[in-house]
């Protein structure tokens, strides 16, 4: 017979898991300024499902301005937006630059970086939307068009919206959405649930092409270029429907350099690469993964920016490293290298979260990528550190290949992107070929999570820069 806990044992639990957390924030508050070249900690007034890092960038004599892309989860209670906010981020090249830090602000629930002045984020733009945004990206060679998951917008529907932000005002009309109307540019049909799985194609040869993944175990293929403003409001069927899923898709992703590659993972413990070139109704290249355990679900992909045969997919416990190369229509195939973080983590209120929900590469360095999920963390990995000898302390932090670890968020993160990164212009005399070293950008993440939080920050550069600049243990509790 199951054991029946009362009501007040299990209020205990979660006060007891609270008061953790509260105690792990504290003492990575007072580890911040250790840790992090720039971080910046805002309260949004509703929490956000997605981010994503624009790819533009102002350059000014002591500041880089930049634009992060989120969106409202209001559950109903107030109108939704996709909204577009200004940070500015002190040059590290700067006269006088110093990154230390300010004290919490536990009103705001804020924590800011010193020159905290320029170090802030601005709300730009607000797009009304029509449900909660469950997923915003933006065309990758057009950034101002913007695509979007919605919750469903009836029974049978879960339209994916196009939106050009710049045929929308930087404010919403005070009267928001009439009439039942959805705003949006463009409605992409195909899905009749709803889904966070949604990406662009980032080649030239793809451009406008967009694929998504539902609940409805579907993963539905669009190409823009051929939509039709005289039906905009009919909206636009899809170039294909792909249904090998068994289970909701978590997640979709483009092959980087393979225009008509594309990759999904779903509930059902299987991830598959398609082509679509192939009819959608014959069986994808890449047939599920099998794992020693079954029905383990798959939550996220993402293929390499920088090879051509490396992609990630993580389960709700690990991540694992495929090659390409090495998939065959006919068999099963085995992961080149398991991440497994080993820290003891307390999940929070949400124990359904799997642990690691988000995954992807870091568009600046080969052998980096990042994961992020339920259990408050956002992870940083690099695969080139696979193999190297630990100390017996070191081993207690995790495998060696687990570089940083993000723990300034207090519930489940919700989305994790990076900065693109960007070069600064020389200075005086100095030589072009040292351009490169002083790449700005690097190591430098967003992340929101479900409590209102949005975190911007770069791992500092004794972290990551290895023999250039020494940590001093002192500093660190």
């Amino acid at each position: 017979m199951a054991e029946i806990r009362r009501h007040d044992e299990i209020s205990e639990d979660v006060q007891e898991i609270n008061q953790q957390i509260n105690e792990e924030y504290k003492v990575w508050k007072k580890n911040a300024s250790s840790l992090y070249d720039f971080l910046v900690t805002h309260a949004l007034e509703w929490p956000s499902l997605t981010v994503e890092w624009f790819p533009d960038v102002e350059i000014g004599a002591t500041t880089t301005s930049h634009r992060l892309l989120v969106g409202t989860n209001t559950s109903g209670q107030e109108p939704n937006y996709l909204q577009i906010y200004r940070l500015n981020m002190e040059r590290s090249d700067a006269d006088g630059a110093e990154m230390g830090f300010e004290e919490y602000d536990p009103e705001k629930q804020e924590l800011s970086g010193t020159n905290s002045q320029p170090n802030k984020l601005r709300l730009l733009q607000s797009i009304p939307h029509p449900t909660e945004v469950n997923r915003a990206r933006y065309m990758p060679q057009n950034p101002d068009l913007i695509a979007t998951k919605t919750a469903a917008l009836d029974t049978l529907r879960a339209d994916v919206l196009i939106y050009d932000r710049t045929k929308h005002p930087s404010q919403p009309p005070p009267e928001g959405l009439s009439g039942g109307g959805i705003g949006a540019q463009m409605r992409l049909k195909g899905h009749t649930r709803e889904g966070y799985g949604l990406a662009w194609n980032a080649t030239s040869a793809g451009e406008g092409h967009l694929i998504s993944g539902g609940e409805d175990a579907t993963v539905v293929h669009w190409d823009i270029k051929n939509y039709k403003t005289s039906n905009a409001a009919l909206g636009m069927d899809p170039l294909g429907i792909y249904k090998g899923h068994t289970g909701y898709v978590n997640d979709v992703g483009w092959h980087n350099s393979q225009p008509t590659v594309f990759g999904s993972a779903g509930d059902d413990g299987k991830f598959f690469i398609w082509d679509y070139r192939v009819p959608p109704d014959a069986a994808p290249l890449a047939p599920k993964h099998a794992l020693p355990q079954s029905n383990v679900p798959f939550t996220s992909l993402s293929f390499s920016p920088h090879t051509q045969h490396h992609f990630l997919v993580s389960t709700a416990e690990s991540i694992l490293l495929h090659d390409l190369r090495f998939l065959t229509s006919s068999q099963n195939f085995k992961s080149l290298h398991t991440f497994t973080p080993t820290d003891n983590v307390p999940m929070f209120k949400d124990a359904t979260a799997p642990a690691i929900q988000s995954v992807i590469w870091s568009p600046t360095e080969e052998t980096v990528f990042a994961s992020s999920g339920g259990d408050r963390r956002v992870r940083i990995w690099d695969c080139a550190k696979i193999g190297e000898e630990q100390t017996e302390e070191d081993k207690e932090d995790g495998p060696p290949e687990l570089v940083f670890i993000h723990a300034g968020h207090i519930d489940v993160i919700g989305d994790i992107c990076w900065c693109p990164g960007f070069d600064l212009p020389t200075k005086g005399k100095e030589k072009k070929k040292n351009s490169a070293d002083r790449s700005e950008g690097r190591w430098t993440m967003a992340s929101v999570d479900e409590n209102n939080g949005l975190h911007v920050w770069q791992v500092g550069r004794p972290i990551w820069a290895a023999g250039e600049v020494e940590l001093n243990d002192m500093d660190l509790e």
